[in-house]
């Protein structure tokens, strides 16, 4: 058989409750799933919700990997939606490692998502990661960015006892 870049499977759960007019999706990725390799595995959820009954009539929200961290979501949201993740380690000395999530509400747009790669051999380390957030209110109109990257390395030298040298730099 072909290979395949991408196996995603889920657990799905819906619901519709006609008395209270509420419309609940909800989903999961198994730990089957993976991305251009079977040792890059997938993990996170998502979920959907709209209400039509008197309480939060309108409202709706749609969330893959849940929302900004600044975010607070309503009770009647689904509160426990875990990032849309990656984790792959490409050697023993190599893994890469990420995440992300977007969410539209009925009043605000946010998505987000965050990178690292570390190596690792012997007394040898070298890093990277970046991260990134928006958030945006439509009434009233305001906005939440925050970035950030680092990079650094380290290394451990055994001469005359155990000495560790590390650089690291980093902004937001």
């Amino acid at each position: 058989p072909e290979p395949r870049l991408l196996s995603a499977q889920l657990a799905l759960k819906a619901s519709y409750i006609v008395e209270e007019g509420i419309l609940s999706i909800r989903g999961k990725l198994t730990p089957a799933s993976y991305i251009l390799s079977p040792d890059c595995h997938l993990s996170g959820s998502f979920a959907v919700g709209a209400w039509f009954g008197q309480a939060h009539n309108g409202d709706f929200v749609m969330t893959l990997g849940g929302y900004h961290p600044r975010f607070l979501p309503p009770a009647h949201y689904p509160q426990d939606v875990p990032r849309l993740a990656f984790n792959w380690p490409l050697s023993s000395n190599l893994l890469f490692k990420g995440d992300l999530y977007f969410a539209l509400t009925g009043n605000c747009l946010m998505a987000g998502g965050a990178f690292s790669a570390t190596y690792s051999s012997g007394s040898v380390r070298a890093w990277f990661s970046c991260a990134a957030d928006f958030l945006v209110t439509f009434k009233p109109f305001h906005y939440d960015a925050s970035l950030s990257v680092d990079l650094g390395a380290s290394v451990t030298i055994h001469f005359f006892g155990s000495h560790t040298l590390s650089f690291d730099a980093g902004a937001d």
